[in-house]
């Protein structure tokens, strides 16, 4: 089951196989979505749809640039989680982000080293970089979006561009993460 929003931006949302909503809440105003649906807009960043603790683990990506995974909201509050991405991610193994409650936004971001300058990117963020690392303007994601879920409940495929890569194509693959929601 699939809910379609208005945002002027892209907006993924999927339905968590893990059970009709219990302490989910709606994120975006309105009551648009329906109970416990994962979504990535500009607006809102990557909402949580009910209290857990989330996981991230890298899991590939074809970038050549290297990048870091990390949260914050702008480049002064980041804060590295996953370095070496996406061919020498460490660590490797699936790494805590921390508990979020239900409909809070996770900080995700990336900071990229190209071509002798740092690039960042913020799942909130509005500059052309953030919406192209963690949005897909150019719709080229065949309609599966860059959130899909994965056959365990609660887990899903996050591929993002590079914070560069704004420069320079759209591919949505640089970077591919999974991301696990557990409930507490």
């Amino acid at each position: 089951m699939e809910s379609r929003l208005n945002f002027s931006a892209l907006v993924v949302t999927l339905l968590l196989a893990s059970g009709p909503g219990a302490g989910a809440v709606d994120p975006v105003p309105g009551g648009l979505l329906g109970p416990g649906q994962l979504i990535l807009s500009p607006e809102s960043g990557l909402v949580v749809p009910y209290d857990c603790v989330l996981y991230v683990k890298a899991t590939g990506g074809s970038a050549s640039a290297k990048s870091t995974l990390g949260t914050g909201a702008q480049a002064g509050e980041f804060k590295a989680v996953i370095t070496g991405l996406p061919h020498n991610p460490a660590p490797r193994k699936e790494v805590k982000l921390g508990a979020f409650l239900a409909g809070d936004s996770v900080p995700l971001a990336i900071r990229t080293e190209w071509g002798g300058k740092t690039y960042f990117a913020f799942a909130k963020g509005m500059d052309k970089g953030s919406r192209h690392t963690f949005g897909d303007p150019d719709k080229n994601a065949e309609g599966k979006g860059i959130l899909r879920p994965l056959k365990r409940p609660g887990v899903w495929s996050l591929s993002l561009d590079d914070a560069a890569s704004f420069l320079i194509d759209d591919d949505d693959g640089d970077i591919v993460l999974e991301i696990r929601l557990k409930r507490p």
